[in-house]
């Protein structure tokens, strides 16, 4: 049996008003899959980097939300907007590389590490 998905995964990245009504910005970083076999698995993004989520309470934990995959749902409540990713670079299109940084000459050079 294929595997297929479940639900799709985002965090809650910030807040936005429209027409007066205060609505939650999304960003999807994975999906929770059935593995065919009665088993279930959450398949992350990649790049997804929770420290970089917001966090204004100074909590040290995460809040990953699920929703009904996309595709699947009939209409989004306003408060369940997703955003679209950010474009990544492909294999085809490497990421640029950061030009190597000058170390400054190091004074203690009879340290044995």
């Amino acid at each position: 049996m294929a595997h297929r998905k479940l639900k799709d995964l985002a965090v809650k990245v910030g807040e936005y008003e429209s027409q007066g009504e205060k609505k939650s910005r999304w960003h999807n970083v994975g999906a929770l899959m059935d593995d065919g076999n009665g088993g279930q698995y959450l398949m992350l993004d990649r790049y997804f980097n929770p420290a970089g989520v917001p966090n204004p309470e100074g909590r040290a934990s995460l809040l990953v939300s699920m929703f009904d995959p996309k595709d699947n749902r009939t209409a989004a409540p306003a408060t369940q907007q997703q955003r679209a990713p950010a474009q990544r670079p492909t294999p085809q299109q490497p990421r640029p590389q950061a030009p190597p940084q000058q170390r400054p000459p190091n004074k203690d050079d009879d340290v044995p590490f």
